[in-house]
C-alpha cells in the first residue's frame, strides 16, 4: 500500500479481537484521502464499529496499523498522541452516553478550551441557535445531543470526523436536517470524514468512497458511485436488493428544503 499523504489515513491490515474471543475484523484495509469521505456499510454485527473505534484510539489493533498523518497512531506518545486523539473525534450511536449527564451542554463544551464566544458561534453552526447552554443532556432531543457532540469536534478543531449511524435514531426529517448540515459542515471546515452506516442514502449524500463488510472482512471497496450502483460482490447486490432507497443525492434546491 502506498505510503500516506500528509493529514491521510491508511488501515493497512487492522484485525481487532475481544480478548479470547474470534476476530471482530479480520485484515482490514483502505486508504482515506485527505478532506475526503469514506463510508462503510453492512450488516449488524459485520464489524463496521468495530474498525471506527479503532481508527479513534479507543480499541487497540490486535494486528495491522493505523496510519494518520504519516504516523503510525499506536507508537506515539505524549503530546504526539494527545494531537492525534484530539484530530479524530467520535460521534457515537449513543450519542447520549458521550456527554456528561451531570453537567450542562456548556460546561461540557468549555471542557475543550473554547471562549463563550467561539461556542455560541459553533452551537449556532450545527442549528442549536436557540438552546441553553445551561441545558442537561437529558433534557435534549436525540438530534440535539448529536449536534452538540458535532459542535464539540468543531471546537477541538478535529480533522477527522468519525461518525457511528449518524440517523439511525433519527426520522426522517431529522435526518435529512443532518445530512444538510454535515454536508455544509464539510464544505466550510474541509476535514475528513468516516462514516458507520445502514442508511445506504446517508453513505450516497456524504461519501466519496464506500466499503463493504461482512463477517468481519472488507468484501469490496471503490467510488459510491461504483459500487452502489454496480457492485462486483454478490453480497453487496443482496445488500442493495434489500434496502429501499432514494437513487440521487438531492439536488441543492432539496437540501435548501431543510433550512
Amino acid at each position: 500500500m502506498p505510503s500516506p499523504s500528509r493529514g491521510a489515513l491508511t488501515v493497512e491490515q487492522l484485525s481487532v479481537r475481544y480478548g479470547r474471543a474470534s476476530f471482530a475484523c479480520r485484515e482490514v484495509s483502505f486508504t482515506v484521502d485527505r478532506s475526503s469521505s469514506f463510508g462503510i456499510v453492512g450488516e449488524s454485527g459485520a464489524g463496521k464499529s468495530t474498525v471506527l473505534k479503532a481508527v479513534a484510539g479507543q480499541l487497540a489493533p490486535t494486528e495491522g496499523r493505523i496510519v494518520w498523518d504519516g504516523k503510525d497512531v499506536a507508537r506515539l506518545s505524549g503530546g504526539a498522541l494527545r494531537s492525534a486523539r484530539r484530530a479524530r473525534q467520535l460521534v457515537p450511536q449513543n450519542h447520549a452516553a458521550s456527554l456528561n449527564p451531570r453537567i450542562s451542554i456548556g460546561a461540557s463544551l468549555r471542557e475543550t478550551g473554547s471562549s463563550p464566544e467561539r461556542i455560541r458561534d459553533i452551537m449556532n453552526q450545527v442549528g442549536l441557535r436557540d438552546v441553553s447552554l445551561s441545558r442537561r443532556p437529558d433534557t435534549l432531543s436525540g438530534g440535539q445531543r448529536q449536534r452538540v457532540c458535532i459542535a464539540r469536534a468543531l471546537l477541538v478543531e478535529s480533522e477527522l470526523l468519525l461518525l457511528d449511524e449518524p440517523t439511525s435514531s433519527l426520522d426522517a426529517s431529522v435526518a435529512a436536517s443532518l445530512l444538510h448540515l454535515l454536508h455544509n459542515l464539510r464544505t466550510q471546515y474541509d476535514f475528513t470524514l468516516i462514516v458507520v452506516s445502514h442508511d445506504l442514502d446517508a453513505i450516497t449524500a456524504l461519501c466519496d468512497s464506500v466499503g463493504v463488510m461482512k463477517d468481519g472482512v472488507m468484501l469490496e471497496q471503490g467510488s459510491v458511485q461504483t459500487v452502489l450502483t454496480a457492485p462486483s460482490n454478490e453480497y453487496t447486490r443482496h445488500l442493495l436488493e434489500a434496502v429501499p432507497r432514494i437513487e440521487a443525492v438531492p439536488d441543492p434546491e432539496v437540501w435548501n428544503a431543510w433550512e
